[in-house]
C-alpha cells in the first residue's frame, strides 16, 4: 500500500450495504466533469469492483474531515444554460473533495491489485494533468524590448485616473519590434503577453500592468490594477 495516501485503509470499512447519498448521485456530475462518473462506471464493469460506492464513501469521509456542507450552490450551472455561460474551470471545495476521493479510490483498488498500473496512472493523470513538454521550457530574463514603465504616482494609484495612449508608447512600439533573439532573420512578434516591467527599482507594491499583443490586427490591450490583499481594482 502506498504510504503517501493517509488513512487509505478505511476503504476496507465501507459496508456492502452502503449506498451513495442522494446528494452525491444528483450532483456529482455537476461538481465534476461527467467523465469522472463515466470512468467510474467503466472501471466497475471492466473489473467488477464497487468503484462508485467506494468513491461516494470516501467523498463522505473527506467532506466530514473538512467540515464541508453538501450545498449545491451554483454547481447546477457547470455546463451553463440558456441564461448563463458555461464555466469550464468551475471548482468548489466540494469539487476538490470529490476529485480527491476519486484519486484515493483509484489508489485503493490499485493497491488491492484490482487495477493495472497503466490504468492507475492514466486515470490519476486525468485528474492531475501534467504537461511534460513544459519541462523543456527554460526561464530567461526579459529581452531589452519588453515594455517598461515609470512607476505611477501615489495620487494615480489612489484616484485611478485614466492615462492617455501617448503614454503607452512601450506597448504601441511592440508592433514594429524586430526581436533581437533571432539575428539575421526578418522576424516579427506574432503574439506576446505578460506583465510589464518598471524602470529601475521603481516597482510599486500594489500596481500591476498586464498586456497582450495579437498578430494581424495588432490590437494592444493594457490594464492597470491596484492590488490590495486578495482584491484587484481596475484603474485604467
Amino acid at each position: 500500500m502506498n504510504p503517501a495516501y493517509l488513512n487509505l485503509e478505511r476503504f476496507a470499512e465501507c459496508p456492502d450495504s452502503y449506498s451513495p447519498s442522494e446528494f452525491f448521485s444528483d450532483y456529482i456530475t455537476s461538481f465534476l466533469p461527467p467523465v469522472y462518473y463515466e470512468t467510474a462506471h467503466k472501471l466497475e464493469s471492466r473489473h467488477r469492483i464497487p468503484f462508485v460506492r467506494a468513491w461516494a464513501w470516501e467523498s463522505e469521509n473527506l467532506t466530514a474531515d473538512c467540515s464541508l456542507a453538501e450545498d449545491p450552490g451554483e454547481c447546477g450551472e457547470y455546463f451553463g444554460g440558456h441564461a448563463r455561460a458555461s464555466m469550464p474551470g468551475y471548482s468548489t471545495h466540494l469539487s476538490e473533495a470529490y476529485r480527491s476521493a476519486f484519486i484515493r479510490t483509484l489508489a485503493w483498488f490499485h493497491s488491492a491489485g484490482r487495477m493495472k498500473d497503466e490504468e492507475f496512472v492514466k486515470y490519476s493523470m486525468m485528474a492531475c494533468p501534467i504537461d511534460l513538454s513544459l519541462w523543456e521550457i527554460n526561464t530567461n530574463s526579459p529581452p531589452a524590448w519588453w515594455p517598461r514603465f515609470d512607476a505611477p504616482t501615489t495620487e494615480t494609484e489612489q484616484r485611478g485616473v485614466s492615462v492617455g495612449f501617448s503614454s503607452w508608447s512601450p506597448l504601441r512600439d511592440l508592433v514594429s519590434i524586430r526581436p533581437d533573439s533571432l539575428p539575421g532573420r526578418n522576424s516579427r512578434l506574432l503574439a506576446v503577453e505578460g506583465t510589464c516591467l518598471w524602470r529601475g527599482d521603481q516597482k510599486p507594491e500594489s500596481t500591476d500592468i498586464r498586456f497582450s499583443l495579437v498578430a494581424f490586427a495588432y490590437r494592444t490591450l493594457a490594464r492597470l490594477y491596484r492590488v490590495s490583499g486578495s482584491k484587484s481594482t481596475y484603474l485604467a
